[in-house]
């Protein structure tokens, strides 16, 4: 009966460990599976499924928000603005988690006072292991499919965007 036990104790212990995702260390590339799995996303009132894959050759910033945290929503104009100013260079692609617990109708209002300028992942559950955090807004800055860094808003400038805009396009003239 023992033996038993230990092989079914075993045996969940191999499945959960398959089911974790292992965070992503800075300055690597990450995995194929970041920019092809699914998300449920909410964009200009309505929610349909999209991978990243179509903003792997831009700067990315996720940034991982919650409908109640006024920091968060405090960027969104100026987030905005730098979209507009950079254009197709910078995709920003709000996160917002399962564990916040906002639903569809708490990011569709909050979208809607910001005229749906922006899209965002509903209900996340995979962003958040890949890039752990404790606290929002959080950003993480993805470029040429490595992860650039982890930081909070302070670093979320104009001048942060322009100096890797210019180092990624040093890098691809180098690379031609």
């Amino acid at each position: 009966m023992m033996a038993i036990i230990a092989l079914l104790c075993l045996n969940f212990k191999g499945h959960a460990q398959q089911d974790q995702v292992a965070a992503v260390k800075l300055g690597r590339k990450l995995p194929e599976n970041f920019w092809q799995t699914p998300h449920q996303v909410y964009k200009n009132g309505q929610v349909t499924t999209q991978t990243l894959n179509s903003f792997r050759d831009r700067l990315l910033i996720l940034d991982f928000w919650a409908t109640w945290c006024s920091s968060c929503t405090r960027k969104f104009k100026y987030m905005d603005s730098l979209q507009q100013k950079f254009g197709d260079d910078v995709a920003i692609v709000l996160v917002n988690a399962k564990s916040t617990r906002d639903d569809v109708k708490k990011i569709t209002a909050t979208m809607k006072r910001f005229n749906d300028v922006f899209m965002s992942i509903t209900a996340d559950t995979l962003l958040g292991e890949l890039f752990p955090h404790t606290s929002v807004p959080h950003y993480v800055w993805i470029a040429g499919g490595n992860l650039l860094g982890t930081t909070g808003s302070d670093f979320f400038q104009k001048s942060t965007l322009e100096a890797i805009l210019a180092r990624q396009k040093k890098l691809k003239t180098r690379v031609q």
